[in-house]
């Protein structure tokens, strides 16, 4: 909807405000006046008007980024939710999470909804051998 407004698509490609900033930012740095030539001029334009439709589009986009907060320590290891950062799971029957260093971001439809539209970046783990323990009756420690 954005971009059928044809006032507003203009408007997004009229990048020469950030030009003339930019220009002269760029002098400002150099130790000797340096212009920027023609070919160099547009193609910053041509740059700047990009990273503006891309910034708009990303604007425009529908849906919900969150930190994956659902992992707790115990849970077993599942590779499409998690990165096991201590490369143990190879060696693991049953992989659990041990320690959590970083949750991860996903893209949902909506916020609060249960459907995951995809994975930004997945939670960064350490997982250890899930190991049974055989209680002797009587022993409680």
């Amino acid at each position: 909807m954005l971009f059928q407004n044809s006032d507003i698509a203009a408007s997004l490609s009229a990048v020469g405000v950030y030009h003339n900033s930019l220009v002269r930012d760029y002098e400002l740095v150099q130790r000797e006046k340096k212009g920027l030539s023609e070919s160099q001029s547009e193609a910053l334009q041509e740059r700047l008007r990009k990273a503006v439709l891309l910034a708009a589009e990303l604007r425009c986009q529908r849906g919900a980024y969150e930190i994956e907060d659902n992992i707790k320590l115990g849970d077993p290891y599942d590779e499409t939710r998690m990165d096991d950062v201590g490369f143990t799971v190879e060696a693991c029957e049953k992989p659990v999470v041990l320690c959590i260093l970083s949750k991860g971001w996903v893209r949902r439809p909506f916020a609060g909804s249960d459907r995951v539209d995809s994975r930004v970046y997945k939670a960064r783990v350490l997982v250890v051998e899930a190991r049974r323990v055989r209680r002797v009756p009587g022993d409680f420690s």
